[in-house]
């Protein structure tokens, strides 16, 4: 949609059937760094397309979320109340003179995915690469059932108090998260699938793991997960149960300092 104050582009309905939460991914800390990657993400597809990157400020980090949330019960460029998504800016002190939206909806909550639904859709994509802007704020918010609720806001504006170009917040092992099943925690179920899966493949059978399975379960970086990442999960499962939350990246770094 269009209006004198701004450009807003047209949603994108992305439903992906997974109806599962990441290991961590209802911490507020983790959607924010979700959502800093996908400044990041979205600044690498600028600078590709010889564009300047988008400066972001924890003001618009604020707002984005708000939006997300307002998500939750509304999906779409109108708000809750009724007033287009523009006015979210109304009580603030950000003028702008032009602004834009992308909001999507899918259920594994990783910048890497909502960035490839966007980067799909010719409306979404020209938001990210668009010479109309020059700030962004992301937002993230889960429903009760699982489902993530996205926020690109876009808009043009003076700088802002804080203003920043976010880096690379994904770790080497980021998708590494020892949650097989995929039910949000990490136990020996986990480590027996794995291990059903090696015996099958010891007598010459196909692996039934995904590659996103293997990914959240190649500690080793070999390629497949067997007896040995088998392990690693029941260790850590033998940590969380101790009373620790360190997410399962950040525990197996620890070791391996």
């Amino acid at each position: 949609m269009r209006n004198s104050r701004g450009k807003i582009l047209s949603l994108i309905f992305a439903v992906f059937m997974c109806g599962c939460l990441p290991l961590h991914a209802n911490a507020q800390t983790d959607l924010e760094k979700q959502a800093e990657q996908v400044i990041y993400l979205t600044n690498l597809q600028r600078i590709s397309a010889g564009l300047p990157p988008y400066q972001t400020a924890p003001s618009l980090k604020k707002i984005a979320f708000e939006r997300s949330a307002e998500l939750t019960s509304s999906f779409s460029h109108i708000r809750p109340d009724g007033s287009e998504c523009w006015t979210i800016f109304d009580n603030t002190d950000i003028q702008w003179t032009s602004t834009g939206e992308n909001i999507a909806y899918e259920s594994f909550g990783t910048a890497e995915n909502v960035m490839s639904v966007w980067m799909k859709s010719t409306n979404h994509r020209g938001n990210i690469l668009s010479e109309d802007y020059n700030y962004i704020g992301v937002g993230v918010t889960p429903n009760s059932k699982g489902v993530y609720y996205w926020t690109q806001l876009f808009l043009y504006t003076d700088p802002l108090e804080g203003s920043y170009i976010p880096e690379d917040t994904s770790s080497k092992n980021s998708s590494l998260t020892g949650d097989i099943d995929k039910n949000g925690l990490v136990n020996a179920l986990d480590a027996t699938i794995i291990l059903i899966d090696s015996a099958q493949s010891a007598v010459g059978g196909d692996s039934y793991l995904t590659a996103e399975q293997v990914a959240s379960c190649d500690f080793d970086e070999n390629g497949v997960c067997n007896s040995a990442d088998a392990s690693y999960i029941l260790q850590y499962a033998s940590y969380a149960g101790a009373g620790n939350s360190a997410p399962v990246a950040e525990w197996f770094a620890s070791m391996n300092k």
